[in-house]
């Protein structure tokens, strides 16, 4: 909770300098949740908000509060990119992500990770990629080089699989039962025990109702985002489209 307190006094100073001195002003990266803290506090202040993690549908963002859209600057962020070579090492984004703390990287300097085979993408704030590029020489069994790209790239598409279902509603257990093709009862369980996150924020209503786009995550299971609602079929349920996350 003090945590929680002390993020918010921040971004409410931020929003409040930028509306004091008509200058941009900008948070560390955020996550979704703390993005809406940040929405909320634009509001306070009186100024307006961006969020932007250096590509399309990155979940990591860096929030700008600003008066006029026209003079704002470029965003501090900067995309590191490295290859290795697949057929003699693998790495996730937990082996990357360690690397950086290992090198006492605070977290909330980095953004999204993006792993893809041979190739990984790293957003940072531009005040530590300098320090990656020349310390961050290895993750796992991988050795890496990273490299500053010159322009945000287009990173390709999330490996994982799309597919479709009915539910009764848009119930969190319900939409999680189809997901992680549990029964109702089971879903309702793994709820009540903390296991679930909605938008990265712990959820623990069986009815918590749920939208298009929502990133459902269950610990040890995987992250499940609801790409669509379709909307009622004959029998009275209801389509969804999921996309599971490989």
């Amino acid at each position: 909770m003090d945590a929680d307190r002390s993020l918010i006094a921040r971004l409410d100073e931020l929003a409040r300098r930028c509306e004091r001195s008509g200058r941009p002003t900008y948070t560390r990266f955020l996550d979704p949740a703390q993005v809406e803290k940040a929405v909320w506090s634009a509001g306070r202040a009186g100024v307006r908000v961006q969020a932007f993690g250096g590509y399309e549908d990155a979940e990591r963002a860096v929030c700008r509060f600003f008066l006029d859209e026209m003079d704002a600057p470029e965003w501090p962020i900067g995309c590191l990119y490295a290859r290795w070579d697949a057929r003699y090492a693998s790495i996730s984004h937990r082996d990357v992500l360690g690397a950086l703390m290992g090198l006492g990287i605070a977290r909330e300097t980095i953004g999204d990770i993006v792993v893809r085979e041979g190739q990984v993408f790293l957003f940072a704030l531009r005040e530590v990629a300098d320090y990656i590029v020349a310390n961050l020489d290895k993750a796992g069994r991988a050795t890496l080089r990273f490299q500053c790209a010159q322009e945000l790239p287009e990173i390709p598409p999330a490996a994982g699989r799309l597919f479709r279902d009915t539910v009764a509603s848009l119930r969190l257990d319900a939409v999680l039962a189809a997901a992680y093709r549990l029964s109702r009862a089971d879903a309702a369980a793994v709820i009540r025990e903390g296991k679930v996150r909605v938008n990265f924020i712990e959820e623990m209503r069986p009815d918590a109702p749920l939208g298009a786009d929502a990133l459902l995550s269950v610990r040890g299971l995987g992250r499940v985002r609801l790409k669509a609602v379709e909307g009622p079929t004959r029998k009275g349920r209801i389509a969804i489209a999921l996309f599971r996350y490989e």
